[in-house]
């Protein structure tokens, strides 16, 4: 014989899970609408193009201080090499 009431099955709760998904939906639809207002801040043309032709440009110039390298305005010790030698006297003493 079959029987004739369905059984009864409890609700499921909301748990923890429930409310951090909740909360995660406000914030990604929060975080949407602030990118939404940077972005509304942007005009809705772009910058204007800059001419391209070589008249405009400006001549460079060639000029002594550009051939010379970044270290060869110090001047090194000459003692560098004397040290050098007095060790080199010392051990044969």
């Amino acid at each position: 014989m079959a029987r004739k009431y369905a059984e009864v099955t409890a609700k499921p709760t909301n748990d923890a899970y429930t409310g951090m998904l909740a909360i995660s939906l406000l914030a990604l639809l929060v975080g949407c609408g602030l990118l939404y207002m940077d972005y509304a801040q942007y005009p809705e043309k772009g910058p204007q193009a800059m001419e391209r032709s070589v008249k405009d440009r400006p001549s460079i110039e060639k000029d002594e201080g550009a051939t010379k390298k970044s270290g060869d305005d110090k001047k090194e010790p000459d003692d560098t090499n004397k040290d050098a030698e007095k060790k080199d006297g010392d051990k044969d003493k």
